[in-house]
């Protein structure tokens, strides 16, 4: 058997969603760093394994809340080939700000939502998918039946934390899907590594950062996805 007979071709997607309330200003600021270096950063570590990326996409989900402002409280791109439109990414991102949501807690649940309904790449001449979502929030999270929905609030939303499990396991295939949450330790994010299966959950605090190890770590964290 040739090499190339027997190469094993990689597809990789990865939904970022982020909070971009104002407590999260620090982090917004350094994911504006991450994002210009994104595909050399994760082909790099890639090449240290012996291993490539065939084919990377990225797409982001960024969420606010809807019961405090609805204009913009979540807005979601395409997926993004890497790097043939890493432009869009570094554009999207530059354009970030952080701002409003003091009023804890924000719309987490809907933006992991809409990321579990991406359109996943569904291995069509690739031996090899991942679909990993990872979210960085400093917030809780409203409960999926919150009363007094705005006008604006995004359709067929799960209506509890029960289908959004349900969808996690029915909706997302069991040999591709990773979820990687970056949250405080309080409820919901504290129970999903226990409760979803190829989860992880990593606590983080209201103002800070991702300095250069948690930015290593998240993306060794990608590529052992990937591997």
């Amino acid at each position: 058997m040739t090499d190339i007979a027997s190469k094993v071709l990689y597809a990789a997607d990865i939904v970022l969603v982020i909070d971009t309330t104002a407590s999260m200003g620090p982090f917004i600021e350094d994911t504006k760093k991450l994002a210009m270096g994104f595909h050399e950063r994760i082909s790099r570590e890639m090449r240290a394994k012996g291993k490539t990326v065939d084919q990377l996409r990225v797409r982001l989900i960024v969420f606010r809340d809807y019961y405090d402002k609805e204009e913009n409280a979540i807005v979601a791109t395409p997926f993004w080939k890497m790097p043939e439109e890493e432009g869009k990414l570094v554009e999207f991102v530059s354009m970030l700000q952080a701002g409003g949501g003091g009023d804890e807690p924000e719309n987490g649940l809907e933006a992991l939502a809409l990321a579990i309904r991406s359109s996943w790449e569904q291995g069509q001449g690739f031996q090899k998918c991942r679909h990993s979502i990872v979210v960085f929030t400093d917030a809780s999270a409203h409960p999926l039946e919150h009363p007094g929905k705005p006008p604006s609030y995004p359709k067929d939303m799960p209506k509890d934390l029960n289908e959004l499990t349900d969808m996690w396991f029915a909706e997302m295939r069991n040999t591709a899907k990773r979820l990687t949450i970056f949250a405080p330790d309080v409820p919901p994010w504290n129970i999903f590594e226990g409760a979803w299966d190829c989860t992880q959950h990593h606590k983080s605090h209201a103002g800070s950062g991702l300095d250069e190890q948690t930015l290593s770590d998240l993306v060794e964290g990608i590529t052992n996805s990937i591997t």
